[in-house]
C-alpha cells in the first residue's frame, strides 16, 4: 500500500531562512532593481538598460534560475519613456518544476500559498515586500538551509 499524497491543506512549509534573507537583502540593497510588478523584466529608459525581479523572481535568479526572454514581451510606457520586456517564464533546464513561477518560487522559498499571493502582490511596495518577508522570519520560523 502507497501513502496517498499530501493535500496543499496538509503540506507543512518549512520557510527557506537564507534564500528569504538573501531575498531581502538584494531588494535592501538594490531597490531600483526591484518592482513586483513582474517576475522579471528588462527596462531600457533613455541610454539606461537594467533587469528588475520581484520578491518571487529575487528567489528564482538567487536559486540560479534564469528566465526566458525568448517567450518575452514588450512594452512601452511612453509616458515615462521606457521600454520594458516582460519574462513570465523560466528556461526549463535550469530549474525544476519551472513551468509556473509563481509555484517554482514559492517551493524555493518554503511558503504556503497565502503567503506566497502576500509576498508575490504586484501592488506590493518595497517596503512592504521586506515586511512580509519579515514577518514570515518571526512568525513561521524559517529553516536553516
Amino acid at each position: 500500500m502507497t501513502a496517498a499524497a499530501a493535500t496543499p491543506a496538509q503540506e507543512h512549509f518549512m520557510p527557506n531562512r537564507q534564500l528569504l534573507l538573501d531575498v531581502a537583502d538584494r531588494i535592501r540593497t538594490r531597490p531600483h532593481l526591484h518592482d513586483n510588478r513582474f517576475w522579471a523584466a528588462r527596462v531600457k529608459t533613455g541610454t539606461a538598460s537594467f533587469t528588475t525581479h520581484c520578491a518571487g523572481g529575487w528567489a528564482i535568479v538567487l536559486s540560479g534560475g534564469r528566465f526566458d526572454w525568448r517567450r518575452a514581451r514588450c512594452r512601452a510606457d511612453h509616458a515615462r519613456r521606457r521600454h520594458v520586456l516582460t519574462s513570465s517564464a523560466v528556461r526549463p533546464e535550469t530549474l525544476p518544476d519551472s513551468a509556473r513561477i509563481s509555484l517554482t518560487a514559492q517551493r524555493l522559498l518554503g511558503i504556503d500559498t497565502a503567503t506566497a499571493r502576500r509576498l508575490f502582490n504586484p501592488t506590493a511596495s518595497t517596503t512592504e515586500v521586506l515586511a512580509i518577508i519579515e514577518d514570515i522570519l518571526t512568525t513561521q520560523g524559517g529553516a536553516q538551509p
